[in-house]
């Protein structure tokens, strides 16, 4: 069977295949202005207008897949269109109102509200956009919002943007896949409330108090911290009580899609159900009773558990497969799979650019295709080896299709994988269902202790699994690094590869072989270029202003950071940036003050021979503080750019260079005079802050 006739018996992969791209060009060239996108969503009322035309007069026969291509790509286009706010719009400081739609979130020195803001758009028209509203914390704010008040609030909605470090993770996008495109903070007595939440019904505050109601039933007999921090996420998704210890545990084993509600759990309480209604088959519309009950609870399971995007995925495939199996049709998982990916695409086209999103797909898609052609390489008469071999089968079909972008998003490749989850899914199976039989038995206190030890236990028992297996040597491959490219050729050797194995072509085998070349060669080209590379990087650090200097794989970093959590924050962001260079993202974070003496007669330039790099010299970057060269009195000439990295003022003299740069430590109020200064005298000025970090190729 050929790769055409294969896609004609699962459309709606066909389908996909031309919305994708239609999200990926629209969110590539967007954001549009708002006349933009409302000549396109006519455009696409006329394309569909002329196709319902030619088809009522059968007048498509030649062109219908052109047709519906066309149609699909131009619909998934200007709705990512619409979705994402018009790029002209700005707010100033102003009273906005807001309806609090989740739980409020404690952070550290804010306490985060998820609201739906009502946005003037054109025409005394209003918009509505979800965006974070911080508020200064106080200890009574938790108290005085929940879920469904209506709120106003004195603030400047601002757009969600990345600070702009090299490598950093991509904060802006992330927000843009949850429906989240503004910020705005605001202190508690800029905020009123209109209409308090509990006076009005709604589905969001029903979860809420519900979700609350399990959290004080599970501390009420779970009484082991990290236990009732695995069963609270785990039951409900909440991993508020999840430490970073724990999380980096379950990474370097590779199961941290424990700690999130996932298909695996839907999967678990979908099989637990099944067998538990399973007697109501023999009544008359027992089987319609049972599937309608499964598919009501599972969903009210993912809306309880907080809608992620692979809880999403599991209830949609779950429910196409209880209605198939109610009118006893053929069920393709590939096209479920597909039609599932297609829903929540329509429903949020940027949830495309979630890793969550990604990861999940490409798991269960890899477990679909590859785990019964790994299993039937063996076969086992004993029942237990032959579970324990589907599981393995189960690990590594997943890890095969992950395995690209597990290492571009995490930079790490945990090897024992496939140990960990021969322990941890049997367990955990166990652990689902004693924690669905402590909730139905929650009446009765009796029960809820004993289940609740038997909760304890299981959580115990996974827990020190996973710090068994995370504990082994050589755990994780860590700094590991691969570019969009290197991913890409990834995906092709697999689908050329499999391709081989299925059909025995020797045509595959020949591309196959090229394409492991190509990544070789880009692998080395990556090495061969970082080795080369000599640069300084500005970056935008909250609080304080850094600079790295890296010379191949040498690395030097200076902050004005001075508290520890400055520092840390600093070291956060540079992160990134410092694993690509220099393969590590261990680094010592030295004080502006010590520049000059590290770099006292200056750092050669492999690219330009009888060149230094000067820092508080005459050429080069001149960085400009308190003690610098400018006030101590020495002349800046042929300077390539100065570094303004704390609060000081211009000079009054007048001096050369190519640029001046303003660091993220600066206040506003020195900002601003840099800013007058720069444009009264014609200097070019490069904001960190604003603009985001600056590389400067030496």
């Amino acid at each position: 069977m050929n790769i055409y006739t294969g896609l004609r018996k699962i459309p709606f992969v066909r389908l996909l295949l031309f919305f994708i791209p239609g999200i990926v060009t629209a969110y590539w060239l967007g954001p549009f202005d708002a006349g933009y996108t409302y000549k396109l969503t006519w455009a696409v009322f006329v394309l569909v207008v002329l196709f319902l035309f030619l088809v009522f007069f059968k007048k498509t026969e030649k062109f219908t897949g052109f047709l519906i291509a066309l149609l699909l790509f131009s619909i998934a286009f200007v709705y990512t269109a619409s979705v994402q706010p018009s790029k002209e719009i700005f707010y100033g400081k102003n009273f906005y109102q807001a309806v609090i739609y989740n739980s409020p979130q404690p952070k550290e020195k804010n306490l985060l509200l998820p609201v739906v803001l009502h946005l003037p758009a054109a025409k005394g028209k209003f918009c509505q956009y979800k965006a974070n509203l911080y508020v200064k914390y106080d200890e009574n704010v938790p108290k005085n919002f929940s879920v469904g008040d209506k709120i106003l609030v004195k603030g400047a909605p601002e757009r969600i943007k990345n600070c702009g470090n090299p490598n950093e993770f991509n904060y802006k996008l992330y927000m843009a896949s949850k429906g989240v495109f503004y910020q705005l903070w605001a202190n508690k007595d800029d905020i009123s409330i209109i209409t308090a939440g509990n006076k009005a019904f709604s589905i969001n505050k029903l979860v809420f108090v519900l979700r609350e109601k399990i959290r004080e039933q599970l501390g009420s007999f779970i009484g082991d911290s990290e236990s009732l921090a695995l069963i609270t996420a785990v039951s409900i998704g909440d991993r508020n009580l999840i430490t970073g210890d724990m999380r980096d545990s379950y990474a370097r084993a590779g199961v941290m899609h424990i700690l999130a509600v996932s298909g695996l759990h839907i999967g678990i309480l979908f099989m637990f159900l099944n067998f538990l209604l399973m007697p109501m088959e023999r009544f008359s519309h027992g089987r319609t009773i049972k599937v309608v009950f499964i598919v009501l609870v599972i969903w009210f399971y993912a809306l309880l558990s907080g809608m992620s995007a692979s809880v999403n995925r599991a209830a949609i495939m779950f429910s196409l497969i209880s209605l198939g199996q109610l009118f006893r049709r053929h069920i393709s998982y590939f096209n479920i799979l597909a039609a599932s990916a297609l829903f929540m695409l329509a429903f949020n086209p940027l949830q495309l650019y979630d890793a969550g999103f990604q990861l999940s797909y490409l798991a269960v898609g890899g477990i679909v295709f590859y785990q019964p052609k790994f299993n039937r390489l063996f076969s086992f008469s004993n029942k237990i080896a032959a579970y324990f071999y589907q599981l393995l089968c189960v690990s590594l079909a997943a890890q095969l299709t992950t395995l690209p972008l597990v290492i571009y998003y995490f930079n790490q490749f945990p090897v024992y994988f496939w140990l960990a989850n021969l322990f941890v899914i049997p367990i955990m199976f166990v652990l689902l269902v004693f924690i669905v039989i402590f909730f139905v038995f929650s009446f009765s206190p009796l029960l809820s202790i004993v289940m609740g030890k038997l909760c304890s236990v299981a959580a115990f028992m996974l827990n020190t699994s996973v710090g068994f297996t995370e504990s082994l040597p050589f755990s994780v491959l860590s700094n590991l690094y691969l570019t969009r490219a290197g991913v890409f050729v990834l995906y092709i050797l697999l689908i050329a590869a499999t391709l081989w194995f299925t059909g025995k072509k020797y045509a595959y085998l020949k591309t196959s072989l090229l394409l492991v070349n190509v990544f070789l060669v880009l692998c080395i080209l990556d090495v061969y270029t970082l080795k080369q590379k000599q640069c300084v990087t500005i970056y935008n650090t909250s609080g304080c202003s850094t600079l790295g200097i890296y010379s191949g794989r040498q690395a030097y970093l200076f902050s004005t950071a001075c508290t520890k959590t400055d520092k840390e924050k600093a070291l956060l962001s540079c992160s990134g940036h410092l694993g690509r260079i220099r393969n590590t993202k261990e680094i010592k974070l030295l004080p502006f003050d010590t520049i000059a003496s590290v770099f006292g007669g200056g750092l050669p330039l492999k690219n330009k021979p009888n060149m230094f790099l000067k820092l508080n010299r005459t050429t080069g970057i001149i960085v400009y503080q308190e003690h610098g060269s400018i006030l101590s009195g020495t002349a800046i000439t042929n300077a390539t750019c100065l570094f303004v990295p704390g609060n000081v003022l211009p000079p009054k003299q007048l001096f050369e260079t190519g640029k001046i740069i303003l660091g993220s430590g600066l206040s506003h109020y020195f900002r601003e005079k840099w800013k007058e200064f720069a444009k009264e005298n014609n200097y070019r000025l490069y904001d960190i802050k604003a603009d985001g970090a600056l590389i400067i190729d030496l």
